[in-house]
């Protein structure tokens, strides 16, 4: 982070800083303590500022004489928090588009525009919102540099302690940040997740009036198949043990529950099989034989440590496993930004505590159906994929437009 309140010039002049991967911030003709300034990206945005010492402090003064407290680089982004008499926050975003994104959160009004126009969320977006589940809502945002207004299908969901908004078009990922009675949006324009968490593990709460309470929906059912072959018990991801809930989707993409209870065998070899049959089964019968279920293959090395401190292994985990999706966790059908993968793939993916990292997707045929093997691919993989208490890889399955929850069995 640069500070701008430097009682020295914090840049030599000129200057240029070079942003990761996507831009250059130039800084030149700057004449301190006060002078005009140019900023440009790489994208041939050019921004005239004036650099001013008021008090002892730098400060960069806009064009619209607005004070800005601090200039963040943080890749790929040119973040300015930016405010006016301390009286509102507004954060710019200079993405690869050539227009700024600004969101401004204020007496529980969320203001999205690209800098001239704003767009208000629909009234009653906050009093009426339980994130605790996936909420779905169209956004129309009229950009004046866009060719045409667009829809905004926004999915929202509880991550952890913070709330993820998750976009249709290109997998942006964005999160919410409760800052001193402000909620923020944070929005980015690629694969990379811009990382902020309510500081409050409620902290929507804090803006709503009377909030409507849904009911639970159903439980998403991992059963791992032959697991006695890895020496782990099988898993069912339920508020009871012995109870396996099994949601189906029908041809029209309309969501159905089906209960079947398996009572507790005299060992785990048989709840394996008997639940693995039952979902298969069910899973058929929905989906229509067109639409088969491809076998997943995780290979993934697995941390045996006690700390946080990753141990290579020699031989890979493998897991198969079936999988029964909900549409609740459909996500678009760009998710994985091709719509066909092939040998050695690369593409990112995502685990149940928000972290994104690349690997590779290889498909091969077996037995006439497909499989999708996915294997780490770099030691930022490595360091950072699979992290403790994140025991789920979410992998967009484009034959069927779901999002595929891989299970790990920890």
């Amino acid at each position: 982070m640069l500070n701008a309140f430097s009682t020295e010039c914090p840049w030599p002049c000129p200057l240029q800083l070079q942003l990761p991967h996507y831009y250059d911030l130039m800084v030149s003709h700057a004449n301190w303590p006060s002078g005009k300034t140019i900023i440009e990206t790489l994208d041939m945005f050019q921004w005239e500022v004036t650099i001013s010492l008021v008090d002892g402090k730098y400060y960069i003064i806009e064009g619209w004489k607005t004070l800005i407290s601090q200039i963040l680089i943080n890749e790929p982004f040119f973040i300015i928090f930016d405010y006016e008499k301390g009286s509102n926050i507004t954060m710019y975003i200079c993405p690869k588009t050539r227009f700024f994104v600004d969101s401004i959160m204020y007496y529980g009004k969320l203001f999205v525009s690209d800098g001239q126009n704003a767009q208000v969320l629909p009234e009653g977006f906050l009093r009426n919102c339980n994130y605790k589940f996936l909420y779905e809502l169209d956004i129309t945002l009229t950009f004046p540099k866009a060719p045409e207004p667009y829809t905004w299908k926004v999915h929202i969901s509880r991550v952890g302690t913070g709330y993820r908004f998750t976009d249709g078009w290109n997998l942006v990922l964005q999160d919410l940040d409760l800052y001193d009675g402000m909620l923020m949006l944070i929005s980015n324009t690629g694969p990379i997740d811009f990382d902020l968490r309510c500081f409050l593990d409620d902290g929507l709460e804090y803006f709503m009036e009377q909030p409507q309470k849904k009911p639970d929906p159903p439980e998403i059912v991992f059963i791992e198949s032959d697991s006695s072959e890895h020496g782990m018990e099988d898993v069912a991801l339920n508020d009871q043990e012995n109870e396996v809930g099994v949601v189906n989707v029908d041809e029209h993409g309309d969501m159905f529950d089906e209960m079947e209870v398996f009572e507790e065998a005299a060992n785990d070899e048989a709840v394996g099989e008997t639940a693995e049959a039952a979902v298969g089964d069910q899973h058929e019968e929905a989906v229509g034989e067109q639409h088969e279920l491809a076998e997943i293959e995780v290979n993934v090395d697995v941390n045996t440590n006690t700390d946080d401190e990753w141990e290579e292994i020699d031989e890979d985990y493998h897991l198969s496993c079936e999988i029964t999706v909900s549409k609740r966790l459909r996500f678009p059908a760009d998710f994985a930004r091709t719509a066909n993968f092939t040998k050695d793939q690369p593409i990112d993916l995502l685990t149940n505590a928000g972290d994104v990292f690349p690997t590779v997707i290889r498909k091969e045929l077996s037995e006439g159906k497909p499989r999708f093997t996915v294997s780490r691919w770099d030691k930022f993989v490595q360091a950072n994929g699979i992290q403790r208490g994140s025991n789920c890889l979410l992998l967009y399955y484009p034959h069927d437009s779901e999002l595929v929850v891989i299970h790990d069995g920890e």
